[in-house]
């Protein structure tokens, strides 16, 4: 009889064997993407990043949505926001570096809605973990090294994906709604 999604997510504890590994190759992978991209760069010259940096520092000090004292107007303020208090001190080489390291996180977390999905229908843990490995090979993750608000798109889509997916495989009318709410929110 095979088990229903509810039954294959839960997480036991102590972690497994598996888990430890999913664990350690989001570690590692987090890390080599910030190592490939730790290079020098100049703000000035890449306009997104430019925008999303001065506008997460202006946003943490109060002083509206600006890019060099001109108020802006900018849909997607989600990132701006998110990335604002690595921008706290004055230094922004400091606060960009911050943000670098932040943003090969996220990217990197798409491997853990990817697993939970992938140990729900793949049977072996080598198929579970080829999955999760086309999952950050992907080109796109290249984008971490960057300030740009795409960095939200991989891993929330992944996220988003996940809790629909567990809202159609659930029965239980209060599991729906946590999960209805989840998805609305991202």
């Amino acid at each position: 009889m095979q088990k229903t999604f509810e039954e294959n997510e839960k997480i036991k504890f102590p972690p497994t064997k598996e888990w430890i590994l999913i664990i350690l190759t989001y570690i590692i992978a987090a890390t080599l993407f910030f190592l490939v991209q730790a290079y020098p760069k100049q703000l000035a010259t890449y306009p997104d990043e430019l925008v999303y940096s001065q506008i997460a520092h202006t946003f943490l000090n109060h002083d509206g949505y600006s890019v060099h004292n001109v108020l802006v107007s900018i849909p997607n303020i989600l990132y701006s926001i998110l990335i604002s208090p690595f921008f706290m001190g004055d230094n922004l080489f400091s606060g960009y570096s911050c943000v670098e390291i932040f943003n090969c996180l996220l990217m990197t977390s798409a491997i853990f809605p990817t697993y939970l999905m992938a140990r729900s229908t793949l049977q072996t843990a080598k198929a579970r973990m080829a999955v999760i490995l086309v999952c950050i090979c992907l080109p796109d993750l290249m984008m971490s090294g960057t300030l740009m608000s795409e960095v939200l798109y991989y891993p929330g889509s992944l996220w988003t994906f996940f809790f629909i997916w567990k809202l159609i495989d659930t029965s239980e009318i209060k599991k729906a709604l946590t999960y209805s709410c989840i998805v609305g929110v991202l």
